[in-house]
């Protein structure tokens, strides 16, 4: 049987047209391996190997670039590292792909609050709040909360607050921060309700401790407060504030000694912190 190339040539040209040869992009896509790459950059992340986790979130997209997660993850990283011009790109790397992604558009919020611009980050959770009625938004009206609380806003953080905790009424983080601004607003009977409420749901919970040691120094109840912020510093020994504000409640007990050791944490913690380098050189003169 004699083969006549030139129809071959033709017929192999026809699908050519029709059957496009894959990108290599497309040949090395493994969605599999995205996931577990995904998986792994979480729990670096949560071991707080953050350099490995954004080796493994590169990965992830490497091997699936429509992993969005993997793009909103690693921003998150990021954000926790204070990178925060990197962190912002890949949020906005996520909100292009998937325009309703309602965490994006919350963490987006989260790196301009840090930059310094209130007013995009209050206009982000509000865009996030309108995305979709469905969805459980509590985190943007907390944010937006936090934001009224931070300019002395008061009324209107307790609002939204309320307003989260209606979506998730167990949420220890939400109790904690509206108890601590009924405390700022002089309601000290509604925080401590709260707290304790707090407290009964998560008895670890270092905010709830933290912020039970601001309502106790507010009632001059010095003993309580002592014991509030020693246990604060221990399910988080990390926050210099802790052991600041636990300084001045020892004081308040005249237990000077207690108290420069707490100072002197709090300086190891925040070595650039004006406040807690001034207490402690003032304390170690009287």
């Amino acid at each position: 049987m004699t083969l006549h190339p030139r129809p071959l040539i033709l017929l192999l040209s026809v699908l050519t047209l029709f059957f496009p040869a894959c990108s290599s992009q497309e040949r090395t896509v493994d969605v599999n391996a995205s996931k577990e790459h995904y998986r792994l950059g979480i729990e670096f992340a949560q071991y707080r190997l953050y350099q490995n986790s954004l080796e493994e979130f590169d990965l992830a997209i490497k091997t699936n670039p429509d992993n969005i997660e993997a793009y909103n993850k690693k921003g998150l990283v990021l954000f926790g590292m204070k990178e925060y011009g990197k962190a912002g790109s890949l949020f906005e790397e996520v909100i292009n792909r998937s325009p309703k992604h309602l965490q994006a558009h919350i963490n987006l919020g989260m790196v301009h609050f840090s930059s310094g611009d209130q007013n995009r980050a209050k206009t982000l959770w509000e865009q996030a709040i309108a995305l979709n009625p469905a969805d459980n938004d509590s985190k943007a009206h907390n944010n937006l909360a936090n934001l009224y609380k931070h300019q002395d806003r008061l009324d209107k953080a307790i609002e939204a607050y309320q307003i989260a905790l209606k979506l998730e009424p167990q949420n220890t983080l939400y109790l904690n921060n509206l108890a601590d601004t009924y405390r700022k607003n002089g309601n000290l009977k509604e925080a401590g309700n709260l707290l304790n409420q707090s407290n009964e749901l998560n008895g670890k919970g270092m905010l709830t401790h933290f912020y039970l040691g601001l309502l106790y120094r507010d009632q001059n109840k010095w003993e309580e407060a002592v014991s509030a912020f020693k246990t604060s510093g221990q399910v988080n020994p990390f926050q210099g504030e802790t052991f600041f504000q636990l300084a001045e409640a020892q004081l308040q007990v005249k237990d000077k000694t207690s108290a420069l050791q707490s100072l002197e944490q709090a300086v190891k913690i925040s070595p650039t912190n004006q406040k807690y380098q001034t207490r402690l050189t003032t304390l170690r003169t009287s």
